[in-house]
């Protein structure tokens, strides 16, 4: 048995937490923790995404004064409780650490073996994956029952909703510490297994996939079927404004992935492909199914 799956997982004593990517997810997550009171080490290699995510938690911060959620001392004390660096290897003290970069397994495993070498046995390794396997992703570290996924939803500082996802070898230890970690930050944790798309992607996936054939099909405009939904469904937003919103590179490269899991169901579309290669990627760029 390798030396390092001996240590005890035990809960965070300091509320002090590592997010490794500082992109639309990695500083979401950051602030859901800094504004619940936990400090928070943000490890982001490009200087111009770290300036960008600085700059976005501290207009959020200033924003919650505004509708009088928090007081200008809270955000003075917030604003002081998170940092930056392009290395992993400040992260004493942190008792988890999520990684948020994009959906690429190999490059999310070499984090994962990164961050073992830096990061005490006890330290819970966390993926905030939306489609690919927690199992997977655990086989780059000798220790998998402290590997467990933590999906949140963008944007992640508003969203309640995160999915806890154990893999086989996951620790009912660290499954425990997580659920109440996400309590803690005013989440709600649902647990799910380890299964392509998890509960939201599987669903929502679909949805706007079928959303985008029947628009292929002429059945209606984009623009009614989103209508029809918010006032049939009781929906907030239509599946295309939802897709605009995540990015359709992004909903592209998801839909690709869980092609290949649970088939032809899932595959993109050739219209999505051809938006995503012309540059039209959503809210991002100015222009998707709609014009912004």
């Amino acid at each position: 048995m390798d030396l390092e799956t001996k240590a005890e997982l035990t809960a965070p004593s300091e509320k002090m937490v590592a997010i490794t990517g500082a992109g639309t997810m990695g500083r979401g997550i950051a602030q859901a923790f800094v504004q619940n009171g936990f400090k928070v080490k943000i490890i982001e290699k490009n200087s111009e995404i770290a300036d960008s995510a600085k700059s976005y938690m501290l207009k959020g911060l200033g924003k919650l004064v505004e509708l009088g959620k928090i007081t200008e001392e809270q955000r003075a004390s917030f604003a002081g409780s998170f940092s930056f660096s392009n290395e992993t290897s400040g992260l004493k003290g942190c008792s988890l650490i999520i990684e948020a970069v994009n959906e690429d397994l190999t490059l999310k495993q070499n984090i994962f073996v990164d961050l073992r070498r830096v990061a005490g046995p006890d330290v819970i390794l966390a993926s905030n994956t939306s489609t690919l396997s927690i199992n997977e992703i655990a086989a780059s570290v000798p220790n998998p029952e402290r590997v467990i996924g933590l999906h949140f939803f963008n944007p992640a500082e508003k969203v309640k909703l995160v999915e806890v996802i154990p893999g086989s070898k996951t620790a009912k230890k660290t499954l425990e510490i997580s659920v109440n970690l996400m309590r803690e930050i005013n989440k709600t944790p649902i647990v799910c297994k380890d299964y392509p798309g998890f509960i939201i992607n599987r669903l929502l996936l679909l949805f706007i996939n079928e959303s985008i054939k029947m628009s292929e099909e002429g059945i209606t405009a984009v623009k009614d079927i989103d209508q029809a939904v918010r006032e049939g469904l009781n929906h907030p937003m239509g599946p295309f404004e939802l897709a605009d919103l995540i990015g359709l590179d992004i909903l592209y490269d998801l839909l690709k992935i869980l092609g290949g899991q649970l088939g032809d169901r899932y595959s993109p579309p050739a219209v999505l492909k051809k938006m995503v290669e012309e540059g039209s990627l959503g809210r991002k760029s100015k222009k998707g199914f709609y014009d912004y």
